[in-house]
């Protein structure tokens, strides 16, 4: 049986002002009530795209992903993606100098070709 978008609209509107009641009363990201009512958001608002979708083929223009810490933990803490980073940027920086070397040798061989023989008439 087809939900209704005005139902699932209405779940999500339901959802938001309890996630917006939770956050405001517990002041914490990590309360449990907090993060009982972020689930409970994200699965709202995915039932609500689903039936829009369903119904009229539009989607919202948001998309839910789940939350890993330790993801979140590896995106702020991982010195090696920096390194990695400047490691890249200069070995750019050396291709670069190699290409100019490289021109400068074309240009030293084109001054160095007598163009007044007979081969290049």
């Amino acid at each position: 049986m087809a939900i209704d978008p005005r139902a699932a609209f209405d779940g999500l509107i339901g959802a938001l002002e309890a996630f917006h009641q939770a956050a405001t009363s517990a002041q914490d990201p990590e309360a449990e009530s907090v993060l009982e009512a972020s689930d409970a958001l994200a699965e709202a608002y995915t039932l609500y795209d689903d039936v829009m979708f369903t119904q009229y083929e539009i989607e919202a223009p948001l998309d839910v992903y789940p939350l890993d810490e330790d993801d979140l933990e590896d995106d702020f803490d991982d010195e090696d993606d920096v390194d990695d980073l400047d490691d890249d940027l200069e070995d750019l920086d050396e291709d670069f100098d190699d290409d100019l070397d490289d021109e400068d040798d074309i240009d030293e061989d084109l001054d160095e070709t007598d163009f007044d023989t007979p081969e290049y008439q």
